[in-house]
């Protein structure tokens, strides 16, 4: 196979790997507002912000790893990620991050009564 075709493929590898991994931070970044904000126009701006700054890193993605060069199997790949990412492992994640979200809120809930009673 010729070189710049593997080059092509691990490209579009890597694509579906950094599709997954913004879908995921995202999930984190929803996780984070979800314990300690509340939710309204500061949730929307966050938002804005985190996908704001995502496409700043897909950009980069394209320039450090394509030389500039948009191609439709990046976006396919990305897709594909974010995808995988949503119907494979997001049930097992957010219930993870549900038992962990629970467990910090009764500590902030306590941490907050005891400052209270001083």
């Amino acid at each position: 196979m010729d070189e710049s075709i593997l080059v092509q493929i691990r490209i579009f590898f890597y694509a579906i790997f950094y599709g997954g991994l913004l879908i995921a931070l995202y999930d984190g970044w929803r996780f984070f507002w979800y314990c300690w904000r509340k939710r309204g126009k500061k949730n929307q701006v966050t938002d804005m912000i985190y996908w704001s700054l995502a496409g700043i890193a897909l950009f980069l993605f394209v320039e450090w790893e394509n030389e500039g060069n948009i191609r439709g199997y990046l976006f396919l790949g990305w897709f594909l990620g974010m995808l995988c990412y949503w119907k494979v492992l997001r049930r097992l994640i957010k219930r993870l991050w549900n038992r962990m979200a629970g467990r910090l809120k009764k500590i902030r809930k306590a941490v907050k009564i005891a400052i209270e009673r001083r």
